[in-house]
């Protein structure tokens, strides 16, 4: 990813800020006036169970669980979601899942992490619009340091037990600087 294609996406934020989750997580909020921050095509490809959509110029990252069946996932209410391969082939995914970046990640996805974009002066919004995005980890490091957050990236990897099964994810996570 060339640092001229990150700069053109980082110019369209106008203030970065981080807030603690409910959780007590480091979360970043990022503000933008130009709609055009979190769109572009996504190029498809499967990381086992996972899909992941990279735009073109590799700063906006989406994916969904599926097992790649032609059966429905039960995920998005049935949904259908075409996507286009790398290879320029297309796909159908029937109900797949949304699923965390830490899960994605553990399936081979870029490292990557969900900013929460509003819109308009500080958030203000364009009719209300707010959404999660994901944004790689090198885009997400140029933000903090552009915005002087006081913050760093850390590679964490997770263990979780549920309903007895051990699961392992790999998660960003954002810390301040004055913790190790």
């Amino acid at each position: 990813m060339s640092a001229r294609k990150i700069k053109r996406r980082l110019d369209m934020i106008t203030h970065a800020v981080v807030r603690t989750d409910n959780w007590g997580d480091l979360k970043i909020e990022i503000y933008s006036d130009n709609i055009k921050l979190t769109k572009g095509k996504r190029l498809w490809q499967r990381c086992r169970d996972s899909w992941v959509g990279q735009s073109e110029d590799g700063v906006l990252i989406d994916a969904f669980s599926h097992d790649g069946s032609e059966n429905c996932n039960g995920g998005f209410g049935g949904r259908f979601f075409e996507l286009t391969m790398v290879d320029g082939s297309h796909r159908v995914l029937w109900g797949p899942w949304s699923g965390r970046p830490s899960v994605h990640m553990f399936n081979g996805a870029p490292e990557y992490m969900e900013l929460t974009v509003k819109y308009g002066p500080f958030g203000a919004g364009i009719r209300g619009v707010m959404e999660d995005q994901g944004f790689s980890r090198e885009f997400v490091e140029a933000v903090i340091k552009k915005f002087k957050l006081g913050v760093h990236l850390v590679h964490s990897v997770v263990s979780i037990d549920t309903l007895g099964e051990n699961v392992i994810e790999v998660d960003l996570q954002v810390v301040d600087n004055s913790v190790n």
